[in-house]
């Protein structure tokens, strides 16, 4: 599997590093203003004028994995915990989630990494957890991952889910 690595520097570069020009392009990376919502109870999108909708995550779905099930929607990633997504870098195949529920779950800023998606499969890691902001999720270090599924998500092994039919 190709897994893009140096995305601690990638992050910086996207979440906090960018010109003018770099935010608004094509690839801009943008945030959810997690006080707005829609009339469904998800969190909305913020739009800003000079850069359109907020890219959504490439996952939606519902996914299966050994401990139950994960949905994500373009604006939430549930399963465990309930978590907002902040921010997504879908080529960077990177996300910043604040968690808004689950018993246990504690608060705080989350960055999410993956591989591609291949026959209706992917692996995740979750390399930051509890951070005070998105821009410390994003930026933190990342050096105990590898793409060794089994250990390589800080001793653990990456999250595998699979699209449920």
């Amino acid at each position: 599997m190709k897994m893009r690595f140096g995305l601690g520097v990638v992050a910086a570069t996207l979440f906090i590093g960018c010109d003018d020009e770099a935010t608004n392009g094509p690839d801009a990376v943008d945030s959810v203003d997690a006080s707005e919502t829609t009339p469904d109870g998800e969190i909305a999108p913020d739009v800003d004028e000079d850069v359109g909708e907020v890219e959504p995550i490439e996952l939606v779905g519902t996914w299966t994995t050994e401990f139950g099930e994960e949905t994500i929607s373009e604006t939430r990633w549930d399963g465990f915990c309930l978590q907002a997504i902040a921010r997504v870098g879908n080529e960077e195949n990177v996300a910043i989630l604040e968690t808004v529920g689950g018993e246990g779950c504690g608060a705080g800023f989350s960055r999410v990494i993956w591989h591609e998606i291949v026959a209706d499969a992917f692996d995740y890691c979750t390399t930051t957890y509890g951070a005070t902001t998105a821009e410390e999720a994003a930026t933190a270090p990342t050096s105990a991952i590898s793409e060794d599924l089994m250990t390589g998500c800080g001793g653990f092994p990456w999250s595998h889910l699979t699209k449920k039919k």
